[in-house]
C-alpha cells in the first residue's frame, strides 16, 4: 500500500509542471522526510507581469489598448490646435478637430457661433504667417477659401436659427 502511494506521487509529480527541486520537495514530504528548503522563489515583477498577461482578460485588455489610444489621440489633437496652415499637424486640426467640434454643436446658433470663431482663427492664422514672412499665395488662398466657406455656412445657419424662431 505505501509502495503504491509512492508510485502514484511520483507519475503525479512528473505530470505536473514543476521545476526538480519542487517536485522532490514534494516527494520529501510525501515520503514523510524532511524537505529541502527551495533555492529559487519567483520575483514579485515576474509575478505580477505574468498574471497580467496570462490571467487579464480580453476585455480588460481592449480597455487598456483603447485608453492608450485615446490619450494618444487627444494628445496630438490638443497640440494641433495652435497650429499654423504648412505645420504637420494643422490638416489634424482642419479635418479632424474642427469637424468633431461641429458635431458636437447640436443648434443652429452654436453651428454658427463655430464657423463665426473659424473665420477669426483663419485671420489670425493669416496675420501670423504674414508676421513671420510665410504667408504665399497658395497659403493665403487656401485661408480665403476657407473663409469664404465659414462665412457662406454662418448665413446659412443664421437664416435658420431666425426661421426656427
Amino acid at each position: 500500500m505505501e509502495q503504491e502511494k509512492i508510485q502514484k506521487a511520483i507519475t503525479d509529480l512528473r505530470s505536473m509542471g514543476l521545476r526538480g527541486d519542487e517536485k522532490r520537495a514534494m516527494l520529501a514530504h510525501i515520503v514523510g522526510e524532511a524537505p529541502q528548503p527551495m533555492t529559487h522563489v519567483g520575483s514579485y515583477t515576474s509575478i505580477t507581469w505574468r498574471t497580467f498577461l496570462v490571467r487579464q482578460s480580453w476585455s480588460s485588455v481592449f480597455i487598456m489598448a483603447a485608453l492608450i489610444v485615446m490619450l494618444a489621440g487627444g494628445s496630438v489633437a490638443f497640440a494641433a490646435e495652435d497650429t499654423l496652415p504648412g505645420d504637420k499637424l494643422y490638416p489634424i486640426k482642419i479635418s479632424l478637430t474642427e469637424p468633431l467640434r461641429d458635431t458636437l454643436a447640436f443648434s443652429a446658433s452654436a453651428k454658427a457661433y463655430l464657423e463665426e470663431l473659424k473665420i477669426e482663427r483663419r485671420v489670425k492664422e493669416a496675420a501670423q504667417l504674414a508676421a513671420k514672412g510665410q504667408l504665399t499665395d497658395a497659403i493665403n488662398q487656401q485661408i480665403q477659401k476657407r473663409i469664404e466657406v465659414s462665412a457662406i455656412r454662418v448665413g446659412v445657419l443664421i437664416g435658420q436659427a431666425v426661421g426656427s424662431k
